[in-house]
């Protein structure tokens, strides 16, 4: 007597294989976590810097500050940067779809993080040059803002000399603030090329590359 009867009726289930060389390679999953962090911080300073566009004179007002003339900017400026702070949040959430799909070991999301390098790399240039198209309006405004924090100091003391005020760091001339500016526009301006550069090194070395072609996009 044979078992065909009870091994004839049984139905063989073929599970997919388990991809344990994907599993062994941890930087997607390190890189995609890091770039969901980043994200965050992308969407977190690109609120904040629009938000301050609008909510700078209340600000200072509720600190006892008046700017005479208030924060008013030109109109150039604040559509500027009303627009590069909306560029900035769709870029932030390219960047966190990407660093997911990357977790997930998705050959899409590689495509995905390397035109969010392009695309990022280009506003960022794009945001120096509008800082140095816009350095004069901030150099006068950065002065309507230590004039009023001078006169608001020396009304609540008017005892207060000179020199306390410069160590305060309430005197600085014209070209002083113009230095600054500059120096900033270059330095903080330029720190969001650094974290792109190093994700487009990452993604385009050919080690890595080959284990990006031998992910699938299928979902899980």
């Amino acid at each position: 007597m044979t078992d065909e009867g009870s091994t004839g009726g049984s139905s063989r289930i073929d599970l997919p294989e388990d991809d344990l060389e994907s599993r062994r390679v941890t930087w997607p999953t390190v890189l995609g976590w890091i770039s969901i962090i980043y994200a965050l911080l992308g969407f977190f300073s690109n609120t904040c810097g629009t938000a301050s566009l609008f909510l700078g004179d209340f600000g200072l007002k509720l600190a006892g500050i008046d700017v005479e003339g208030g924060l008013e900017m030109p109109a150039w400026i604040t559509v500027s940067t009303v627009v590069t702070g909306a560029i900035g949040l769709i870029l932030a959430g390219v960047l966190a779809v990407g660093a997911v799909g990357l977790i997930r070991r998705r050959a899409a999301a590689v495509r995905l993080l390397k035109f969010w390098v392009v695309a990022t790399i280009c506003s960022v240039f794009i945001h120096i040059v509008l800082g140095f198209l816009a350095i004069d309006n901030n150099v006068d405004l950065q002065l309507r803002i230590q004039e009023a924090s001078v006169r608001m100091i020396r009304e609540r003391n008017q005892e207060i000399s000179g020199q306390e005020l410069s160590r305060m760091g309430m005197d600085k001339s014209e070209d002083e603030i113009r230095s600054a500016s500059t120096r900033n526009i270059l330095i903080v301006g330029g720190l969001p090329m650094i974290y792109p550069v190093v994700i487009g090194f990452l993604l385009t070395n050919r080690r890595r590359a080959s284990q990006v072609e031998s992910w699938n996009d299928r979902v899980v």
